[in-house]
Parts: structure tokens; C-alpha cells; sequence
């Protein structure tokens, strides 16, 4: 039966569903299984890199590993949310190898 798959992107993941716009209605009898892409890590991310849930895999080119890491390790006075408790110092990490939001430069050397 002819039916069309969409994907709907979101910040987080993508959104996949099969509609069925003909039902009854046999366009051309190729059967095509959506599966698991093989081969595609989760968010392109390089193995040993782990998530509570997984919403998008990507295959990306091969030179995306060939580089370093970035990452920017700052340290931060924090005082709560609304900025009125005591001031301690923490640690604060941007980027590195599993970093889904800094992906895009983590190749770079």
C-alpha cells in the first residue's frame, strides 16, 4: 500500500511518522522497511559518548573526527537562580567530544 513517511524536525529530535493518504489504494507494490538506520550514530557523535534518550542519528562525513575536541572550561561564581544566595565556585564546561549543541566545531583543529 502507498503510504509517505514525514519527518519533523525539533530541537531535540526528529519527529518520524508513516501517513497512510491512500488507504485502500495500491500505487506500486515495492515494499520499503523503515528500520533502524545502520551505520549512523547517535547525533553524529563518536562511540562511548552516552544519552538518557536518543532523538536524532546522523551520518557525518569521515574528516569530523579527524580533529581535537574544543572545549572552553571556565570557572563561575554562582549564586543561585535568582543571584541571591551565597557565591561558590563552580566548574563549568562548553564543548568537548559528547556535546551535542557544540558538534559542529568539535572537528576542528
Amino acid at each position: 500500500l502507498f503510504k509517505g513517511f514525514v519527518v519533523r524536525q525539533e530541537p531535540d529530535r526528529d519527529v518520524k511518522s508513516v501517513r497512510d493518504s491512500y488507504p485502500r489504494f495500491v500505487i506500486d507494490g515495492r515494499k520499503i522497511r523503515l528500520r533502524r538506520p545502520t551505520n549512523c550514530a547517535p547525533y553524529g557523535m563518536p562511540p562511548g559518548c552516552r544519552f538518557s534518550h536518543i532523538g536524532r542519528y546522523r551520518k557525518t562525513p569521515s574528516w569530523l573526527d579527524a580533529g581535537h575536541p574544543l572545549a572552553i572550561h571556565c570557572r563561575v561564581r554562582d549564586r543561585g537562580k535568582r543571584c541571591e544566595g551565597k557565591a561558590r565556585e563552580t566548574r563549568v564546561t562548553v564543548g568537548d567530544t559528547c556535546d551535542t549543541q557544540m558538534r559542529p566545531v568539535a572537528g576542528v583543529r
